[in-house]
């Protein structure tokens, strides 16, 4: 099981539901936050925004949801909860 850690941050435009959406799309990870800002390149939000110029943008970006490689990994590596034992060990 990966473990749940939560940490307080400024509030970020780009997470607001209520601000108007350009037609462009982000990727963000469902369980890190980090940010998609180039083919498999991953940053935390607050340096993608930058990166992206969002600060000065009239509009944000819609997002999309999945996982970064960091949480694939992760999760390939924690396998399933009852791997099943080989056969041929007895």
């Amino acid at each position: 099981m990966i473990p749940v850690r939560t940490e307080r941050r400024d509030p970020v435009r780009l997470l607001d539901k209520d601000m108007p959406r350009s037609s462009d799309i982000i990727r963000i990870c469902s369980m890190c936050k980090q940010i998609s800002t180039a083919l498999n390149k991953w940053v935390e939000i607050e340096e993608g925004l930058a990166q992206l110029r969002l600060f000065e943008a009239s509009e944000v970006p819609r997002l999309t949801h999945g996982l970064c490689p960091i949480i694939m990994a992760d999760l390939d590596d924690s396998g399933p909860p009852n791997e099943a034992i080989d056969s041929d060990e007895e």
